[in-house]
């Protein structure tokens, strides 16, 4: 099958340098559904890894239906290629967290799902730091960032901690639970400021 799907999407990322959205939108669709049919057949990890590569410029907000197809994308390469996480790292993660600080994004509720959901995947691999995680999301919260739009990084947050919860056992639990109780505190405490309470109000909320 290598011999069929490599040469294709060598021809697919093409289209991704045409100006021209639908094509775009298309192709990005089109990588997802070949990533996905041929897991454990023979795309191998360095073509992934090329796709990884060709459709991460296009997470952004100027275009978000084709942000959420290139997110949905890069869930379908964690999950069949798990050991790529430290590319996703790499290549992806900067431009994801630049997408969550738009204010676009709060109005994309779909957008917002495939983010969700590209956190939890990464996760799932077992190759992801559910810590380190949340301190990466947590630096994004500062006082250039308007309140409304801790809400996307706070969804976030929540999901992950659910996603351990569920899928680390009794580790999942302490996890959750040393979470809440640093958010809670973080309520209580006089010197955190208002982007910092607003944070862990959302996500223990």
């Amino acid at each position: 099958m290598k011999e069929i799907a490599n040469p294709a999407i060598a021809q697919l990322t093409s289209f991704l340098r045409k100006d021209n959205q639908q094509l775009r939108h298309e192709t990005v669709q089109c990588l997802d559904a070949l990533v996905r049919a041929h897991q454990g057949t023979g795309l191998s990890a360095d073509t992934a890894t090329t796709i990884l590569k060709e459709i991460a410029p296009h997470i952004s907000d100027a275009d978000l239906q084709c942000s959420r197809l290139v997110l949905d994308c890069c869930s379908s390469i964690l999950l069949t290629h798990p050991q790529l996480t430290d590319a996703v790292h790499k290549i992806v993660l900067g431009r994801v967290l630049e997408f969550l600080k738009s204010p676009l994004l709060q109005g994309s509720s779909a957008a917002l799902t495939s983010v969700v959901k590209l956190f939890q995947n990464l996760l799932s691999t077992k190759e992801a730091s559910y810590s380190t995680l949340l301190q990466t999301l947590l630096g994004l919260v500062d006082d250039k960032l308007s309140l409304p739009q801790t809400v996307p990084v706070a969804q976030c947050i929540a999901a992950m901690a659910k996603k351990t919860q569920s899928s680390s056992g009794g580790s999942g639990g302490v996890l959750l639970k040393e979470t809440v109780d640093g958010f809670v505190k973080t309520v209580s405490d006089s010197k955190s400021t208002p982007h910092a309470k607003m944070i862990a109000l959302l996500t223990i909320g």
